[in-house]
Parts: C-alpha cells; structure tokens; sequence
C-alpha cells in the first residue's frame, strides 16, 4: 500500500493544508492591523498657552460626559491619594485612570 494513499495520511494532510491556510490569513492580517496600533510620537514641543489663546478644553469633564460632580469627586480622590499635588495634576491623574479603567474591558 502506497503511504499516499493511505486514509490518515490524507486526514494529516489536509489538517496541515487547513493550518497553513489560517495561519496565512492570521499573519495577514495581523500585519495590516499592526501601523494602527502603534501611535505616533510627535517630535515637535507642545506650543506653550499664551495668555491671548483660547482656554484648553477640559479632558476630564469631557471623559465624564460633561458630569462636573464627577470629575470633582475624581480629582478629589487623587488628591487624597497624594495630598501635595495641585489641582491640574489631581485631574490629569484622575483622567489617566479613567483611560486605564477603560482599557482594561
């Protein structure tokens, strides 16, 4: 009996034509996904806010959908965390909490 033609040979075969197939098409696209997960790190400094530009927008009251009672229990929170820091820096940690919360779901 020729292996070829033999019944496990063909199963083998074809498990093997299947894997190759998925793992193609995995690699695939996994290599197209992967430039968007990577960001861009910007080279350029930040402008610095004159007096004359507008307000920055508020990205903690923002990422609180506009609750304002929120944002301030946040804050507050931060800095009973760490009681020495300023309000500016209570939010921006308040907001990097909420950003890694939500990348654990």
């Amino acid at each position: 009996m020729d292996i070829f033609s033999h019944p496990l040979f063909i199963i083998l075969a074809a498990f093997a034509c299947v894997l190759l197939v998925h793992y193609l098409l995995t690699a695939r696209r996994s290599r197209r996904r992967s430039p968007l997960l990577v960001r861009p790190v910007s080279m350029s400094p930040r402008p610095v806010p004159t007096s004359s530009s507008p307000p920055a927008p508020d990205l903690l009251l923002k990422a609180c959908l506009g609750d304002r009672e929120l944002a301030a229990r946040l804050a507050d929170y931060e800095k009973e965390r760490a009681p020495g820091i300023s309000d500016a820096v209570a939010r921006q940690r308040a907001l990097e909490r909420i950003g890694r919360d939500n990348d654990r779901w």
